[in-house]
């Protein structure tokens, strides 16, 4: 009887299950993803990164960076530039390189609502798209030098926080439904949402590849209920509810 509900529930695609966030605090709370393995070897072809981001911050923060500091290489996104919203974008390559873009005009990302973003960069044509909610929002380029050599990140990034080498301040928010890969179909991380059990401080990592994060700081970054977009099953899709 209990099989059969489930079944039901599939076949309608319902929601089974609202997943977990985690709550960076804005100070030291962060989530430390690693180096991804041979993700920044790869990244000629391309950068890939979508989220759910929650947030009042009226102040400056990134959400998301790391820093290479054997080569100088860098890859950052900041949620709320300026503290109006705006979304800026940054690569640099092993040679100073660069290629960095920002949102026109406020996008409200910091009212308080949940909203989705999607980044992606193409390096070698010197492009950035930024989505917010399904809405392409157009970017003004603040630096286009086509990076094209990259190599694998020897420190790790960070999602939430971790003041440090310059970065910028990290953004108190709730984050949920972190992706990130070369591309939307090349994934080298996926993390919380309907894959998290929401409690320990791992942040497994749902790709396939194996690049389980951790958190870490004081405070640890807390798990707080999802948003949800991500709880959605369908029968034929195979899907699990845990890592």
């Amino acid at each position: 009887m209990r099989t059969l509900a489930v079944n039901r529930q599939l076949a309608s695609n319902r929601s089974l299950w609202s997943g977990f966030a985690i709550q960076p605090d804005g100070s030291q709370s962060y989530a430390s993803l690693g180096t991804l393995g041979n993700f920044g070897s790869n990244l000629g072809s391309g950068f890939y990164c979508s989220f759910q981001i929650k947030t009042t911050q009226t102040t400056e923060g990134y959400f998301f960076g790391e820093f290479n500091e054997a080569s100088s290489q860098e890859i950052t996104v900041l949620a709320n530039q300026a503290g109006n919203g705006i979304v800026t974008i940054y690569m640099q390559d092993a040679n100073n390189k660069s290629l960095s873009a920002q949102s026109t005009s406020a996008t409200n990302i910091n009212n308080g609502s949940v909203h989705s973003v999607v980044v992606t960069i193409i390096p070698s044509t010197n492009t950035i798209t930024l989505s917010i909610d399904g809405s392409s929002i157009p970017i003004t380029y603040t630096n286009q030098h086509t990076p094209a050599t990259f190599n694998n990140f020897t420190s790790s990034f960070y999602l939430g926080g971790e003041s440090r080498y310059g970065l910028g301040n990290p953004i108190a928010c709730t984050l949920d439904n972190f992706q990130i890969g070369t591309s939307s179909s090349n994934l080298y991380g996926q993390y919380m949402g309907i894959y998290q059990k929401g409690t320990g401080t791992t942040l497994h990592d749902s790709s396939g590849n194996g690049n389980d994060g951790t958190l870490e700081g004081s405070p640890v970054p807390p798990w707080v209920l999802g948003f949800g977009s991500g709880a959605r099953f369908n029968l034929a899709s195979g899907r699990s509810l845990h890592p």
